[in-house]
């Protein structure tokens, strides 16, 4: 657990802003798109 944890606090620090707002976006997309095709 502690590991993982570790390893994706390393990951996030290597990434950019920049990739980490663009995937956030893509998520977001994701979830819009979810709900619309939910309801």
């Amino acid at each position: 657990m502690f590991g993982i944890d570790l390893d994706f606090i390393n990951t996030l620090q290597n990434i950019d802003k920049k990739s980490i707002t663009s995937e956030l976006i893509f998520i977001g997309l994701l979830h819009f798109v979810g709900l619309i095709s939910f309801f």
